[in-house]
C-alpha cells in the first residue's frame, strides 16, 4: 500500500525504523563489526545500515530481499511509538521523486485520502541519511547524508 500511495516503484526498497539500536538482532543476521561501530556512535541519528536481512524475515520492503535498511531516529518521540508498536518500514511523506513536504498539512495535501493517519510533529525539514553497507569487505557510502563517513561511494 505504501509503494502504491507513494507512485514509488518496488524495487526501490524502504528502510525501518527501530526504536533501540538492539532490535537490529531481530531484523539483520551477523552485522560487521564496522557497522556495528557506527551504529554505536551514530545511534540515535541520521545513518542508515544496510545488512544482511534475516532469511525468517518475509516483509515486502521493495527491492532485493538479502538486505535491510536500518535506522535509529534521533527524535524521542518517535523512538518511543517504536518500542511501543515496533520496527516501522518506512520512507519520505512525498510522492516518489517529489520534494518532501515539511508539515503534515502538506503531506496531506501531497497524498491525499490514502493517508490512514499523520501524526503533525510540526515543521519537519531536514536532510536524507547518510546510508553505508558493508560490501565485499569494504565500507560502501550508498548515500552521503549530515553524517561524513569515510568510505568507498
Amino acid at each position: 500500500r505504501l509503494f502504491e500511495l507513494k507512485r514509488r516503484p518496488s524495487e526501490v526498497s524502504v528502510a525501518v525504523l527501530i526504536g533501540d539500536p538492539s532490535d537490529v538482532a531481530e531484523l539483520a543476521e551477523d552485522p560487521p563489526a564496522a557497522l556495528t561501530e557506527l551504529t554505536q556512535s551514530h545511534w540515535p541519528g541520521p545513518l542508515t545500515v544496510v545488512l544482511p536481512r534475516r532469511k525468517t524475515l518475509d516483509w515486502a520492503l521493495g527491492g532485493g530481499v538479502s538486505t535491510i535498511g536500518l535506522r535509529c531516529p534521533d527524535d524521542d518521540w518517535l523512538r518511543g511509538l517504536l518500542r511501543e508498536v515496533g520496527p516501522l518500514a518506512v520512507t519520505s511523506a512525498n510522492l516518489h521523486g517529489e520534494p518532501t513536504p515539511e508539515t503534515a498539512r502538506e503531506v496531506l495535501k501531497m497524498l491525499g485520502e490514502g493517508v490512514s493517519v499523520a501524526v503533525d510533529g510540526g515543521m519537519r525539514a531536514g536532510r536524507a541519511s547518510t546510508v553505508v553497507a558493508w560490501q565485499d569487505g569494504v565500507l560502501e557510502v550508498l548515500r552521503q547524508g549530515p553524517l561524513r563517513i569515510q568510505g568507498r561511494r
